[in-house]
């Protein structure tokens, strides 16, 4: 697992160019740098390269990582309304980039890479609690141009604001960033999913589950517990065995076997299986065991996503189908039929083992497996 956490790190380390900017998207077999740019995952790479530096000690992917954030504190660090946020220079700007941006810049923090970012962190962590409503829901987009929010939601963003804030609080000491992490986590896991037949589907929300874990020894939330533990019972449900499909899909996440399994789906849902995991755990050091049964099933759900996505990963992968075999080393794939390499694709592969790390090794203190 540590040495696929080095090579996802240092494919995204290489793709970091003087400026700050990752090669967004590569197509594996050309080398070829294809057209777009997303800063939401401009802002999660740079949050996975901060935390593959401090577990590998690595000055190159450290480096790399500190121009990527550099990026956006110095660059990409814009008004909204008195406060500043992450945003292009366009009118309407969505918290997306900021909650994910201050996740980084807390990890830079907390690991000692560079303390100079607390600023930026209060700053980001002031503007997403503006953009918080009084029943605990956030709104997703602001508007530049005319200084107010705009009360619509959007897949992911709540469950990153919450964890962003959780953070946050871990660094500025702030109250406010706690109670506002802590009111989104309840709206998210809550009131704002409920409706009719809510307990038989569920939303993505591996980044809620992740902010389950932060707040649990601060604020812990049963009802937000529970909420995550039915997800991942759902999750399971949907993990895929070696005999459900035509590819090596044994452990992915899939609805049949006409569909190639996603590499990214069993990275997210097992950095959210660890978030879980290391709750039980910590629930069952304190002498809780009622839920030792459940434990198991979570610890087996992410043992076998992680082993899907490191036999996914190109450690080197069929080099002979590569122009540049180097520069796509320790990158993830869409999919068995999809070799287009996207930075979130390592970010999210290289977050679940690092969480897999520390899951396993709290595991083992506590006289577990």
């Amino acid at each position: 697992v540590l040495d696929g956490v080095s090579e996802a790190a240092t494919h995204l380390a290489r793709a970091v160019d003087d400026q700050g900017y990752f090669r967004y998207m590569i197509d594996a077999p050309t080398n070829l740098t294809l057209r777009g740019y997303n800063w939401p995952r401009h802002s999660g790479a740079t949050f996975f390269l901060a935390q593959a530096a401090a577990v590998l000690d690595d000055p190159f992917v450290r480096y790399a990582c500190l121009r990527a954030a550099g990026r956006l504190r110095d660059d990409m660090m814009r008004s909204c309304g008195s406060l500043r946020c992450i945003t292009p220079e366009e009118p309407v700007a969505e918290i997306g980039s900021s909650a994910l941006a201050l996740i980084a810049f807390t990890e830079i923090v907390r690991t000692g890479a560079d303390g100079g970012y607390r600023p930026a962190i209060a700053e980001l962590a002031a503007f997403l609690r503006s953009q918080q409503r009084p029943d605990g829901e956030l709104m997703h987009m602001y508007d530049r141009a005319k200084s107010e929010p705009i009360d619509v939601q959007l897949l992911y963003f709540g469950g990153e604001a919450a964890l962003a804030l959780a953070r946050a609080h871990t660094i500025t000491g702030d109250a406010r960033d706690l109670d506002a992490s802590r009111r989104a986590l309840a709206r998210l896991s809550g009131a704002g999913w409920s409706f009719f037949g809510s307990r038989y589907y569920f939303s993505e929300e591996h980044w809620t589950c992740q902010a389950v874990a932060e707040l649990w020894e601060r604020a812990p939330d049963q009802e937000a517990l529970a909420f995550c533990a039915r997800w991942h019972e759902y999750q399971r449900r949907l993990q895929q065995d070696a005999d459900d499909s035509p590819f090596d899909a044994e452990g992915s996440f899939g609805f049949g076997p006409l569909v190639a399994p996603r590499i990214t789906p069993a990275s997210s849902r097992g950095e959210a299986a660890g978030a879980l995991a290391e709750v039980l755990l910590r629930e069952r050091a304190a002498g809780r065991h009622d839920r030792d049964a459940e434990l198991d099933l979570v610890q087996r759900e992410l043992r076998r996503a992680l082993a899907f996505v490191l036999r996914s990963q190109l450690h080197p992968g069929p080099t002979h189908l590569f122009a540049d075999p180097v520069a796509v080393r320790g990158a993830l794939p869409g999919s068995p039929v999809d070799w287009q390499l996207r930075i979130d694709y390592a970010q999210h592969a290289g977050s679940m083992m690092i969480r897999w790390l520390e899951v396993d090794a709290l595991g083992r203190a506590a006289g577990g497996h």
